[in-house]
């Protein structure tokens, strides 16, 4: 028995004031690159008109836990000791930090050796950067190989684990492009506008400075 496909036409309404759209989807394949981060809540052609590289675009997504299902393994800082537990994530990948008066980062001294320093820290309340987890998550290294060569550049990952009632980083700025995907918990995120101290609306086209996290 052969069926007819059904060809499904993509409509988005302008953008409001904020730059917050709602994506309906429940679930995708994250190998579409660009198209799987921003879903059926606009346009690829429009995104890059209207906000890549000129203002923020928030998508909230109605059930965001299946639409994220592939990226679940680095979600959950128990994925991660399991996988140094077994070798497979070495501890130069991970950095630690935390801020707890609000504007200023602090590292651990001594900083972890192991895969037991990274869970005892975290349990006290430093966050986790998890470097280049596409290295062991086959979806997310599918998103990654998609971006390039969409962007023709490099795309780095990184995944961050902060413990409950913590904050991580200190209030920064960023000389790249940033998606940032918040696969659980709750988080207050403040955008600041630039200012006179900070780098220009323009992105640089150079390595990011040490400052720039």
């Amino acid at each position: 028995m052969a069926g007819k496909r059904k060809k499904c036409r993509q409509r988005s309404n302008p953008a409001p004031a904020d730059g917050t759209r709602t994506c309906s989807k429940s679930h995708t394949s994250f190998d579409g690159g660009l198209s799987s981060l921003l879903g059926n809540a606009i346009g690829v052609e429009e995104f890059r008109q209207s906000f890549f590289e000129q203002r923020p675009l928030h998508i909230q997504r109605a059930g965001s836990n299946k639409y994220y299902a592939q990226l679940d393994g680095v979600s959950t800082p128990e994925r991660l000791f399991k996988l140094m537990e077994e070798g497979a994530v070495p501890v130069y990948r991970v950095n630690m930090f935390r801020c707890k008066d609000g504007s200023n980062k602090e590292t651990p001294n001594p900083p972890p050796t192991s895969a037991a320093d990274v869970r005892r820290l975290f349990a006290e309340g430093w966050s986790i950067q998890w470097l280049q987890p596409q290295q062991e998550h086959d979806a997310l290294a599918s998103l990654v190989v998609a971006l390039e060569t969409e962007f023709g550049c490099l795309v780095g990952v990184n995944a961050y684990l902060t413990p409950p009632g913590t904050q991580g980083l200190a209030p920064h700025w960023d000389d790249v492009e940033v998606f940032v995907l918040q696969l659980g918990g709750k988080k207050a995120w403040t955008l600041h506008a630039s200012s006179s101290t900070t780098p220009s609306p323009t992105l640089p086209r150079y390595m990011a400075k040490a400052q720039s996290f």
